[in-house]
């Protein structure tokens, strides 16, 4: 079944030398924000609020951090 909530919410990274692309991680049920070149749950930079950190580092490809796709 389509789920209009689910695909808004689609958010994806691209690697600028290929073009290969990812998901965004999900934190708290909700695709995770991008500040200061990291990951970070969408409620804040916080303590961990469920069972995994809730900052990450940006994926690498080729070397290089990943990007929002516009």
């Amino acid at each position: 079944m389509y789920n209009l909530k689910l695909d808004l919410e689609r958010i994806e990274l691209i690697c600028e030398e290929c073009g290969h692309v990812e998901l965004v991680p999900y934190h708290c049920h909700k695709p995770m924000k991008i500040m200061d070149d990291k990951l970070v749950c969408w409620k804040g930079d916080h303590a961990a609020c469920c069972d995994s950190s809730s900052m990450r580092e940006l994926p690498l490809h080729h070397g290089k951090k990943m990007i929002l796709k516009n």
